[in-house]
């Protein structure tokens, strides 16, 4: 025995030794390499693991290197990977000799059906590819052509039948060109009738289901054939058969002997390798080709029935699967690109008019376009997606030393180069233009679809035939349907492209062109006179009722708006703006809301502040979308933000948030302030030296603020002030051009978007937004060729277009990130495009015209002038005469005048949305219908004395804090809600900025009051005459004299006498004090410095936790205080020193938990994985760590898991009832603390379901186990702080671990943990417990997911590492302990305590109860308890009224701005939810503080859902609170089914001051009484 084991060791030593160094080869060699090439796979691990086909394995390789040559290992063997482009061109061509076999397996001798054309090596495969080349010929494809057009015949019947006559129908085109692709090989290649549209199941057919059978075996096999044709060769000469080989020689015998028994002759490739058989030559003259010529009698046949099979078979199987997807997939692009699509359609129509509806070998070889389609499809999805050789002597690579040994295996990702940016520019754009001759953009050497050299694919051409025709006969009788753009997946099976889920397009019938008209020319005059009187009356009659909708709905509505215009006809008549029009119907009704008509569509003017407010913000989900014009398929120019719908506005509101925040309008703001100076510099020379000049500010603020937007978002440099007719400056001009025709279209895009949509269908186009994408296109491909940064707005659209996503981290946002080779980008340029015009067209107005319209008003009010200008000038004076933008925003009376501009001036005098379902007006009957848009006159709210007493007097005073006169509701210039205005904070700084600049350099000149007027078009407000303003230039200011002061030089003499030394430390201490107390007082304005709300109670050193540091109350109950203190929605605290947000909004708090849960997916609380594995708990763990970890004990939890422990739980219940049994007298009744009992109820449930040990603690209540709970929770000062540490200062809490401290609890439970491990293990012991479930999971890697095989034996496999350690289950274990033990315990007794106070609601289920036991026997099963409706309504109010954690706590992981607000949450901070004050709420749950289950009943529901999240919600939800509730049931059945319950009158509990949960100070003290057996 000794010997063998010694022996084993001693091999598999020797087997590691032997591996690893084999495994080293790239490395002895210097070659560069792949480093995650491991045992025993190489890079083809996920082939094995069926995830990935092998060339989509090798194109992973290709992405992760950038080297020219790469060393890898295929399986065991080591190859080179070549992704330079030249070389792998070189190895296929020029050095070919180098590499003239392809190393795959073939076996000449044995197998002769393997010697294909493929695989066969050196001199043999050169006879034979000499022998076949006359196969291919133009003539002999020629003369196939009429076959393959039947078939394209058949194909085109057969989908005639599959597509409605009417509309269309989605196709999987994969499984459709397959079809075509295998009857034209049966056809042309072995001459059978196969027609497998009509007979599916033909034998020829099935030999492509039984080739791409998908498994392991199938995976592996291909692999040897390829990689380790040695191994191969070893297998199919041991019997190993390849089935459709078999089957194929079959077929060719069968056929052949037919033909030459029969004399039968056919056009097809087979006749061609009868005659090479017969006469040992193909004939090269091909109209002689086909013809009956035998083997001379006593000759032998050249060539065996193996040998054509051969050929036949690799002809099979490459035609039949590169044939049929070439084909779908160009359909399936086009379908992608509607104006390929029409082009290539025109192509087809033009080319068939040309021949009489017809298609000949010789026109479709002249269909230009075509061609270009072809070849970009094949470039995009590669027939093979690498090419492979073998290195046949050693070669050293060109420009270096390193030397590929003979016998290697090269590997050449054609998907790689073929999808490689820097050979294909925009690899992942279906674009065939970038191979015509005129806009050439690709690198000829990278393209190499049929391979290159002597060895190129040799029936390329007839492929190619076969593919164009296919395509032909689709778009000549069927309407390819547009679609969105999106990418194929690819199956993991095989070794070519294919597509996982099928082609998917859809077909609709072509209807033909011509009809025949036989009326007379009198009866069509007359029949059209009537039809057109017939149709006046009818459109008379529709119009009527058409602007009658109001009416019939008895809904308030303007009487104004009539045909056909409705309330705009002052618009078409171009005497006023949209904006303005709607504001004259605001002023002529007092009505909360009004029907009109915007043009011909019914519309609802809101006109009640609080209702607009409603509107867009709280009831948000009614109005989420603006309604005006927007087709992100067929025109993605109009995709911008503020234009699209629905989720696709969200998650572009996501992405682009990140834009605007602090630190990165800080990084503009250099920038802008540069382009402030070159206006001063514009205005000083403009200006005379002496006196002043009117300047019209509108002209230079636009100027001003279009030079910010081109710099600050577009990265360029276009002075206009210098350079007026620079491009970018024209674009405003082209834009707001004042024409009918764009009054008109202004309307249709924001009024009927479906005429705008078909407007732009038909070809209208946007000379604007085509311009801006010629600039972004420059723009960003100048960037990304030259690796050029800057710090504004595109490069951040660049960003995340390249990774998905916007750097949070302010400091690494401005940095080059390119999209990783292969990935598809994650914006398109047209995306870019759209979101910089919205920002373009709406900042440069808004912009510039908020700092003139400033000056202007100022003008007339010197007083504010003045005052406005002491300001600046304090401001400037504090710091250097600079401004920065942290002063910019100290500025308070700038703050004032720029909201009063806004004010009297709104960016937007509308604000539409559409209603996304049927609205009930609040306080009213009247019902919006789902579909009309909704405007709201935000200029007429601002100019509306009933909000703002005096409107249009300009008063920045109305906004201050001490004398404010305005009704804040009314006040919305960016909007409100979700959809407000994502760059108001940098339009609000770059006016701010151009008001300084002007005030700092020129004086304004006072003027009498007037006010403007604006123009009639456009959506804003444009002032008619400009903004006209006398500036003069400001005198320079006699710097102040400086007063030279001489200063005493102190001098101490200083000895180190008593005196001295205590002088200097009480000076030191002083100091220190001082600076500390100012340090403090800086730290604990955190939230004042950012104009957050904050809880001004939260004060040094505890922040808002001096009730627990004084052990008053635990922390829970601290925060609820809090909470109950303020209305705020959220709420700047302090824990302790931390700064932390306290969320108080329902809403607000499920998003931190769900929607938004990337940004807040950690808790923040203490864990250290690498020293402090014990801490590694699910509860504590953070991003991947907590993912992987969740993904792993998921399957713990579920129903048919926690039904195999029901049991074990069900005993343990009867243990409690036994307990009380003797506890409580025959007669009579006893109080009873069911707080101690439950909670031993629920330790010894925990201590066997999870730990699988037997406690008992009702009878022995000193075991190990239950002292935990008393090591866990002493009650004292030192505890209370340790605790807040490990909750809100990880930091401290892991720099107390890591010097020594230990945790008791966690210590004492991995003795138990170890015990229990090694026990089961050594004796093979199972159990059904959670315990089993982790031992499982440690030893395997994985939960059994059937809960049937669950719970068995499964060891580690030799030599295997465990993949969970004893620390990293003792961690779960003791989370699971410590917060189920509690949970579960107490939920029980809060309920019966609770009931007890209500003896109808205790009546009514103990009638349940009762009703449930006599229907199942007096027992009670994991079924039956699920079905008590009452006891679950019970538990739901239980832990509404009592949560299990009463407060939730989460980190921001990255800044995130508080939705419908400006205060933003930096990253690191922590937020906590206090989930007893949200469900202490009346504003959640009605009268919160009585027990009311049915508050949850479906017919008496009386609360917010939104509120209720008991365990949480989202991602991170407690894992186990499905266990907690069956095990809290079940407790309250048990006592209900044995006891009593005495009535009690209503109290309330009081907590303790210590932990987190809510532990009650007193117990729960209940009288029971044991219950009296029924009679029967």
């Amino acid at each position: 025995m000794f010997t063998l084991i010694l022996l084993a060791v001693s091999l598999v030593t020797l087997a590691w030794f032997y591996l690893k160094h084999h495994y080293d080869f790239w490395v002895r060699r210097g070659f560069p390499f792949y480093k995650k090439s491991g045992i025993p796979f190489g890079c083809l691990d996920s082939v094995w693991r069926l995830e990935k086909s092998m060339g989509l394995a090798i194109y992973d390789v290709y992405l992760k290197s950038k080297k020219r040559v790469v060393g890898i290992f295929l399986l065991f063997r080591p190859a080179v990977l070549v992704r330079d482009a030249e070389l792998a061109r070189r190895v296929l061509a020029q050095d070919f000799a180098s590499f003239h076999d392809r190393g795959v397996y073939v076996d000449e001798e044995k197998d002769p059906l393997s010697c294909n054309l493929f695989a066969l090596r050196g001199q043999s495969w050169r006879s034979v590819r000499h022998t076949f080349s006359p196969c291919f010929t133009s003539g002999k494809l020629k003369a196939m052509f009429g076959t393959s057009e039947d078939i394209g015949d058949n194909m085109v019947a057969y989908l005639q039948k599959k597509v409605p006559d009417q509309g269309s129908e989605e196709v999987d085109l994969k499984n459709v060109m397959q079809d075509y692709a295998v009857d034209i090989i049966g056809s042309t290649i072995f001459g059978l009738e196969v027609n497998s549209f009509e007979y599916p199941d033909n034998k020829f057919r099935k030999l492509v289901t039984i080739a791409a059978v998908k498994s392991r075996f199938n995976a592996l096999l291909n692999m040897l054939i390829f990689l380790v044709p040695s191994m191969a060769k070893i297998l199919f000469r041991c019997g190993l058969k390849n089935p459709i080989m078999v089957a194929m020689l079959e077929m060719v015998t069968e056929t052949v002997e037919h033909r030459e028994k029969h004399g039968i002759v056919r056009k097809d490739l087979l006749q061609l390798l009868i005659q090479l058989r017969n006469t040992g030559k193909i004939e090269e003259n091909d109209e002689n080709a086909f013809g009956i010529q035998k083997t001379g009698d006593g000759h032998i046949k050249s060539l065996s029935l193996e040998a054509i099979t051969a050929q036949a078979f690799v002809f099979y199987m490459a035609g039949q699967e590169t044939t049929g997807s070439t084909a779908a997939f160009a359909l399936y692009e086009l379908s992608q690109y509607p104006e390929l699509l029409k082009r290539l359609k025109d192509e087809v129509d033009e080319t068939l008019a040309k021949n009489d509806g017809k298609i000949t070998y010789d026109s479709l070889n002249k269909m230009e376009f075509m061609e270009l389609c072809v070849q970009e499809t094949i470039r995009k999805y590669p027939a093979l997606p690498f090419l492979n050789r073998e290195c046949t002597k050693d070669y050293t690579v060109p420009g270096s030393n390193h030397v590929i040994p003979k016998g290697t295996p090269v590997v050449i990702s054609l998907f790689g180069i073929h999808r490689d940016a820097d050979y294909f520019p925009d690899p992942e754009t279906f674009d065939p233009y970038r191979f015509s001759e005129e806009s050439r953009n690709y690198s000829p050497t990278a393209y190499m679809p049929f391979g290159e050299g002597p060895r190129i694919c040799i029936a390329q051409r007839m492929g190619r035939v076969n593919v164009k025709l296919a395509i032909i006969k689709i778009l000549q009788n069927f309407n390819v349907e547009v679609m969105s753009k999106r990418e194929l997946e690819f199956d993991s099976s095989g070794i070519t492209l294919v597509p996982k889920h099928g082609v998917r397009v859809r077909l609709s019938k072509r209807l033909p062109k011509r009809f025949d008209l036989s009326y007379c020319n009198r009866w069509i005059m007359f029949t059209l006179i009537l039809l057109a009187l017939s149709l006046g009356t009818v459109a008379w009659f529709y119009l009527k009722h058409h602007y009658d909708f109001w009416v019939r709905r008895g809904f308030p509505f303007d009487k104004q708006s009539g045909i056909p215009f409705g309330c705009l006809d002052s618009v078409w008549r171009r005497e006023k703006s949209m904006g303005l029009a709607i504001y004259d119907v605001y002023r002529r009704s007092k009505e909360r809301v009004l029907g009109i008509y915007l043009l011909f569509r019914p519309a609802v003017l809101v006109r009640d502040a609080e209702l607009a407010r409603r509107v867009l913000a709280q009831d948000f989900a009614s109005f989420h979308d603006r309604g005006v014009y927007v087709d992100e398929d067929k025109d993605p120019l109009s995709a911008n933000l503020f234009s699209l719908r629905g989720q696709s506005w969200r998650s572009m509101r996501q992405m682009l948030s990140p834009c605007f925040t602090s630190g990165k309008l800080k990084a503009m703001f250099g920038t802008s302030e540069d382009i402030g100076d070159k206006m001063v510099a514009y205005l000083q020379k403009k200006l005379p030296e002496q006196g002043s000049e009117e300047v019209d500010l509108k002209k230079v603020m636009q100027n001003y603020a279009i030079d910010i937007i081109a710099s600050t978002i577009f990265g360029l440099d276009v002075n206009s002030f210098e350079h007026p007719d620079n491009k970018f400056r024209k674009l405003v001009t082209n834009a707001s051009a004042n024409t009918r025709f764009n009054a008109l279209f202004g309307m249709l895009i924001f009024l009927v978007p479906s005429v705008a949509k078909f407007l732009f269908k038909i070809g209208l186009k946007n000379p604007v937004l085509l311009a801006m994408l010629e600039i972004v296109k420059e723009t960003v491909e100048h960037r990304e060729n030259n690796g050029i940064v800057r710090k504004d707005l595109l490069h951040l659209l660049i960003q995340l277009r390249n990774t998905g996503k916007i750097e949070d981290n302010d400091e690494k946002s401005f940095s080059i990130q390119k999209t990783p080779d292969g990935h598809i980008k994650s914006l398109s340029l047209e995306a870019i495009t759209a979101q910089a015009f919205i920002f373009y067209i709406a900042g440069q107005e808004t912009t510039g015209s908020t700092a003139a319209f400033t000056i202007y008003e100022l003008a007339q009010y010197p007083e504010l002038l003045k005052r406005l200008k002491d300001e600046v000038e304090e401001t400037l004076a504090k710091n250097d005469g600079k401004i920065t933008y942290d002063s910019l925003h100290k500025m308070e009376f700038l703050d004032l005048c720029v909201q009063e501009t806004l004010r009297k001036y709104p960016g937007l005098p509308i604000l539409n949305r559409e209603c996304t379902q049927d609205y009930t007006v609040p306080d009213s009957n009247h019902v919006i219908p789902k579909g009309t848009p909704v405007v709201i006159s935000l200029y007429g709210i601002h100019r509306d004395a009933e909000y703002f007493p005096d409107p249009e007097t300009y008063d920045p005073y109305r906004f201050s804090e001490e004398s404010r006169n305005y009704n804040p509701t009314a006040f919305m210039p960016f909007g409100e809600g979700p959809r407000i205005c994502i760059a108001m904070r940098m339009g609000r700084v770059n006016a701010k900025l151009a008001i300084i600049k002007l005030i700092q350099n020129f004086d304004v000149q006072v003027m009498d009051k007037r006010e403007l007027e604006f123009e009639n078009n456009g959506v804003g407000l444009i002032s008619k005459h400009g903004v006209r303003v006398r500036l003069s230039k400001r005198l320079p200011k006699l710097p102040y004299s400086q007063l030279q002061r001489d200063f005493l030089r102190l001098r101490f003499n200083l000895s180190y006498s008593n005196r001295q030394i205590m002088f200097t430390l009480i000076l030191l201490a002083l100091s220190l004090g001082t600076l500390a107390w100012f340090y403090l007082k800086h730290h604990y304005d955190f939230w004042v410095r950012r104009g957050f709300p904050f809880d001004k109670q939260s004060g040094i050193p505890f922040g808002c936790l001096d009730s627990v540091w004084r052990q008053e109350k635990s922390m829970g109950l601290a925060i609820y205080d809090v909470y109950r203190r303020s209305k705020e929605r959220v709420l700047g605290i302090y824990l302790l020193f931390r700064p932390a947000v306290l969320v108080r909004d329902a809403e607000l708090a499920r998003r931190v938990l769900a929607q938004d849960f990337a940004s807040f997916h950690d808790r923040g609380v203490y864990v250290d994985e690498d020293k402090d594995p014990l801490s590694a708990s699910i509860f504590s763990l953070r991003g991947q760590s907590w993912r992987s970890m969740r993904h792993m004990l998921s399957p713990c939890f579920t129903s048919g898991k926690l039904k195999a422990m029901f049991g074990t739980s069900e005993d343990i219940g009867d243990k409690m009832v036994a307990y009380l049994q003797k506890k409580l007298p025959e007669q009579g009744s006893e109080e009873v603390d069911l707080k101690k009992v439950m909670q031993d109820y629920a330790i010894d449930i925990i201590a066997s379901t999870i730990f699988g040990l037997e406690v008992n603690s009702f009878e022995h209540p000193d075991n190990k186990f239950r002292k935990l709970v008393s090591i866990a929770r002493p009650n004292n000062r030192f505890n209370a702080l340790f605790g807040m540490m490990i909750f809100l200062v990880p930091s401290v809490a892991r720099f107390l671990f890591r010097i020594g401290f230990k945790n008791p609890v966690g210590l004492a439970m991995l003795e138990i943990v170890k015990e229990t491990v090694e026990h089961r293990e050594k004796n093979g012991i199972v159990r059904k417990d959670l315990l089993q479930l982790l031992i499982q999971l440690r030893n395997t890697g994985k939960i059994e997911e059937n809960d049937e095989k669950s719970f068995s034996i499964q060891k580690t496999p030799d030599g295997h590492i465990k993949s969970l350690s004893l620390e990293a289950i003792t961690a779960q274990a003791f989370i699971f302990y410590i917060a189920g033990q509690e949970t579960t315990g107490s939920t029980a007794a809060f309920t019966i305590y609770e009931l007890a106070q209500y003896p109808e609601l205790l009546k009514r289920l103990k009638d349940e109860v009762d009703e449930t036991l006599a229907k199942n026997d007096g027992k009670i099963t994991y079924d039956s308890l699920h079905k008590m409706e009452f006891l679950d309504l019970c538990v739901q109010e239980t832990i509404r009224k009592y949560p299990g954690l009463p407060i939730l706590n989460r980190e921001c992981t990255q800044d995130y701005t508080v939705p419908d607000s400006n205060h933003v949450i930096p990253k690191g901070t922590p937020v906590v939810i206090s989930l007893y004050g949200i469900h202490h709420d009346a504003e959640y749950f009605p009268d919160p503080e009585t027990y009311d289950p049915y508050r949850f009943s479906e017919e008496s529901r009386n609360y917010n859902p939104t509120a209720y999240m008991p365990f949480g919600e989202g991602p991170r939800i407690c894992i186990a609170m499905r266990m907690g509730r069956v095990n809290a049931k079940l407790a309250i059945i048990k006592i209900l089914q044995n006891f009593e319950v005495e009535v009690m009158s209503k109290r309330e509990l009081e907590f303790e001051n210590s932990g987190i949960a809510l532990m009650p100070k007193h117990g729960v003290r209940v009288r029971l009484s044991k219950r009296l057996p029924k009679l029967p």
